[in-house]
């Protein structure tokens, strides 16, 4: 942790006692609450390596963009139109600090086609774009084939950001046990409410993704509903998400988790991109992601 986070962290608990002072022992309960709510994933940050020998492998193969590992008998991938995919990402799971039903090896390539529609337009769209597979392409390569695997160029690639994997804490008010807050005490709720997602938003500074985004938001909820939509071959919109005719896919989103998501800016928490561009969401059933089968999440953009 940098100089200037810790202190903002020291800043944050003062916050946070200020908050729970007043309320004595139970302020202290329910502090002691919170934290336990702690959850752990991994933040992925855009950070120049330094230069590998002629010949040898990099040792930090996860990256935004650039040009994916690949096997030979690989097909870069094409959407409805026939056009190469963008190669987005490249996630090597051997270099992330472990975590609970993640792959702790193999390589994780990412891809998706310049076309994708973007969530501003398919919650509004009637087109059902959203559950084109066709607009997008992950494909896991196991550990047993690393040796094999060999860069290439033979879709669109952007100039390459390595990343650099780190493990974080993430605070969750929904988490917290129903009987560690008061009943009926909103102004506190709201207060705690707040300082949680400041705490977050300093974990996510000058973060370009995070592996298993442990933190409330309601874009993460709605990404599960949405998937949930999409895998049952419904197309999602925002009268349906409300329509009771579809109140099974919404109550199905709590099998799906986000387990994904990578800003094409430089932070999570910047805007911008290349052209229709934004933040990447994958979601999968946590089975699929147990048993490997990224061919069937999804991936969603925010823009």
């Amino acid at each position: 942790m940098s100089e200037e986070n810790s202190k903002l962290k020291t800043l944050l608990k003062e916050e946070l006692a200020a908050i729970l002072t007043p309320y004595g022992a139970e302020g202290e309960k329910w502090a002691q609450a919170l934290k336990a709510t702690a959850g752990r994933s991994v933040v992925l940050v855009n950070k120049e390596e330094e230069p590998s020998e002629p010949g040898t492998q990099k040792s930090n193969l996860s990256r935004l963009f650039g040009k994916p590992l690949t096997s030979g008998a690989f097909r870069w991938p094409r959407d409805r139109q026939g056009e190469p995919m963008l190669f987005l990402a490249q996630i090597d799971c051997k270099q992330l600090p472990p975590l609970p039903d993640y792959p702790h090896e193999g390589i994780l390539a990412i891809f998706k086609s310049l076309t994708r529609e973007s969530l501003a337009k398919g919650r509004e769209s009637r087109s059902g774009a959203l559950k084109d597979r066709q607009s997008f392409y992950l494909h896991y390569f196991p550990e047993d084939v690393r040796g094999d695997l060999r860069e290439r160029e033979d879709g669109k690639c952007l100039p390459p950001k390595p990343l650099v994997a780190a493990s974080t804490v993430f605070l969750s008010l929904e988490r917290c046990q129903p009987l560690a807050l008061p009943e009926g005490d909103d102004q506190l709720r709201t207060q705690l409410a707040a300082w949680t997602e400041k705490f977050n938003r300093l974990s996510l500074t000058k973060v370009s993704g995070v592996v298993g985004p442990a933190y409330d938001s309601a874009e993460l909820a709605e990404m599960k509903i949405i998937a949930s939509f999409c895998a049952s071959g419904i197309g999602y919109s925002l009268n349906r998400k409300t329509d009771w005719h579809y109140g099974h896919l919404v109550e199905n989103a709590k099998e799906y988790e986000v387990v994904l998501v990578l800003s094409e800016a430089d932070s999570l928490l910047a805007g911008g991109g290349t052209g229709d561009t934004g933040t990447n969401y994958i979601v999968m059933r946590r089975q699929d992601l147990i048993d490997k089968r990224f061919d069937r999440a999804w991936l969603f953009l925010a823009t």
